[in-house]
C-alpha cells in the first residue's frame, strides 16, 4: 500500500493545466438542516405476577425458569401437600428474607441462606411455643428466646436446637434458674431463685428436665 499511497500523494501535487480546471460556480446558500426528530419514548417495563405450574408445585409471582430448569425470582410457592414458601429463589435456592409454613401449622419467618433458615428469624412451633433469635440450618443456634405456651421463658445460648451455654429459664410465677445449660439440661453451675410466693414447684421441676421438648422444627420442603 505504501507505493500506492506515494503515487496518490504525487498525483495530488502535480500542476493542473488552466484549461482543465472547471468553471467557477455561483455559491449556493447552505440549507438549514431540519432538527432531528426526538426519539420515541421506550415502553414501560411491566413485571406482572404470573403463575407457573411444575411437578407438584405452583409458583405465583415474578419467577422465571432457565434452560436447566432452575427457578429464580420472588413470589409464593405452594406445594401439593399445602406447604408454602413466600420469598426469593436464586436458581432454585431460598435466599434473603422469606416465610415458610408447614402443613402442621409450624411457621418460620426470617433470613434464608443455602436453602435453609440461616440468620435471624422467628419460629412458631406446632405446639404453640415461639422462638426468636439466631437460627442455623433451620434450628435455634446462637442467642435466642423461647416463650412456651404455658408462659415460661428461656433466654440464652442455643446449640443445634438445644439450650447449651449460659441461659435463664423463668417460670410464669417469677421464679427462675440461671446458669450453664448442656444438652438441654441444667448443670451444677447455676442457681435457683424462687419468687416471693412460689407455686407449682412440681411443674417447675418437670419442665426443667427438657426445656425444648417437642421443639424439633421440621425442615423446609425442597425447592423447584
Amino acid at each position: 500500500n505504501a507505493p500506492a499511497a506515494a503515487a496518490d500523494q504525487q498525483a495530488s501535487i502535480q500542476p493542473v493545466e488552466p484549461s482543465a480546471l472547471p468553471a467557477p460556480k455561483e455559491p449556493v446558500p447552505e440549507a438549514t438542516p431540519e432538527p432531528a426528530p426526538e426519539p420515541a419514548p421506550e415502553p414501560p417495563v411491566t413485571t406482572g405476577r404470573k403463575s407457573i405450574k411444575l411437578d407438584g408445585q405452583t409458583l405465583v409471582g415474578d419467577f422465571s425458569v432457565d434452560p436447566t430448569g432452575s427457578v429464580s425470582g420472588t413470589g409464593k410457592i405452594v406445594w401439593a401437600d399445602g406447604t408454602q414458601f413466600e420469598g426469593t429463589l436464586v436458581r432454585g435456592i431460598k435466599q434473603g428474607k422469606g416465610r415458610f409454613i408447614w402443613t402442621n401449622g409450624q411457621r418460620y419467618n426470617g433470613d434464608w441462606a443455602r436453602d435453609l433458615p440461616n440468620g435471624k428469624g422467628s419460629i412458631v412451633f406446632a405446639n404453640g411455643n415461639r422462638y426468636t433469635g439466631d437460627v442455623k440450618d433451620g434450628l435455634p443456634h446462637g442467642q435466642g428466646t423461647t416463650r412456651f405456651k404455658e408462659g415460661d421463658v428461656y433466654s440464652g445460648a442455643w446449640f443445634k436446637g438445644k439450650s447449651q451455654g449460659h441461659g435463664r429459664y423463668t417460670w410464669v410465677n417469677g421464679s427462675y434458674w440461671e446458669g450453664e445449660f448442656k444438652d438441654d439440661k441444667r448443670t451444677e453451675n447455676g442457681k435457683m431463685v424462687f419468687a416471693e410466693n412460689p407455686s407449682g414447684t412440681a411443674a417447675i421441676r418437670h419442665r426443667l428436665q427438657s426445656i425444648s421438648e417437642a421443639q424439633n422444627p421440621e425442615r423446609p420442603a425442597e425447592n423447584p
